[in-house]
């Protein structure tokens, strides 16, 4: 997940804090205004740092779903095809 945060210099610490206990990072701090970070983790792990992150200035955020495969036959998330009408 990324999310884009309005920057204030009294939250820069705050924000910065719970991105690393989180286990996130900073994607870019390029503008004084705001911060990019990523989080990787569980759907109700994402769920509940976002509820966390709302009482920051919260500008945007992007998620994805599973994006790995696991070697081998094994299958973590099975093919469902779409029919077609």
């Amino acid at each position: 997940m990324l999310v884009k945060l309005r920057l204030f210099d009294k939250t820069r610490s705050a924000i910065l804090k719970l991105t690393e206990s989180e286990g996130g990072r900073v994607l870019d701090d390029s503008d004084p205004r705001s911060l990019i970070l990523e989080f990787v983790g569980e759907h109700q792990n994402l769920e509940s740092l976002l509820k966390n992150l709302q009482a920051y200035e919260i500008l945007e955020v992007v998620r994805t779903g599973n994006v790995a495969m696991q070697k081998g036959k094994n299958v973590l998330v099975p093919f469902a095809a779409e029919t077609q009408g």
